[in-house]
């Protein structure tokens, strides 16, 4: 019979709620005491981390920071916004709450900010994601996937060159092939590309050609 355990036959069942609410919850259970690397496990730990050091400053060496919140990549003959529109560059991080946009904003926004200021194609900006693991998935036949695989960190984008960017969904101009109520963009959660509706609100980075 429910409450029959310890309590005294009679007493109301809201009372007996009351009291079964009231007693001390258990202790919890003690945490176990980490586990000590063995020096097989450091070693393999410290070439790992020499690893992913390699491969970060491979991915950053393609960029060239400026004191004025942009940063170059002379390789693909662009200059980038380090902040996603809706922030402000201090000169050391971008601060503010990044905006998101549906494409035809995104588009217009670029186009009144001028300078030469645009959405970035979808190559040019999937080629911003950065899988810190070394590892990425294959793209199917119709260009969708290709993100980041294994232990990586988020955001999927250099944050020492693009810093204080959101994990999330980013526009390009690219327009789907086949739908007009769909464009391309990239995932900076996970480093993978694909399409959405146009009328959806998501983040915006522009670029520009270098001069």
């Amino acid at each position: 019979m429910p409450f029959s355990r310890r309590f005294p036959q009679g007493l109301p069942a809201v009372f007996l709620l009351l009291l079964a609410a009231c007693s001390p919850a258990p202790e919890p259970p003690a945490p176990a005491p980490p586990r000590e690397l063995t020096e097989a496990q450091r070693e393999q730990l410290a070439a790992e981390e020499a690893r992913v050091g390699r491969v970060r400053e491979a991915a950053m060496a393609r960029f060239v920071p400026s004191a004025d919140g942009t940063v170059a990549e002379p390789g693909a003959g662009l200059v980038w916004m380090r902040c996603s529109v809706g922030q402000e560059w201090d000169g050391a991080g971008c601060q503010g709450k990044p905006g998101q946009y549906n494409w035809d904003q995104a588009l217009e926004l670029a186009e009144k900010r001028g300078e030469g200021w645009r959405l970035p194609t979808q190559p040019e900006l999937y080629a911003l994601t950065f899988c810190s693991s070394g590892i990425r998935s294959q793209r199917n036949s119709e260009g969708l996937g290709g993100g980041c695989a294994g232990n990586y960190e988020r955001p999927t984008i250099l944050q020492t060159v693009f810093p204080d960017t959101p994990a999330g969904n980013f526009w390009t101009s690219t327009p789907h092939e086949r739908f007009s109520f769909s464009a391309w963009g990239v995932s900076f959660h996970t480093g993978h590309t694909g399409t959405g509706g146009r009328r959806d609100y998501v983040h915006v980075r522009l670029v520009r050609e270098a001069r």
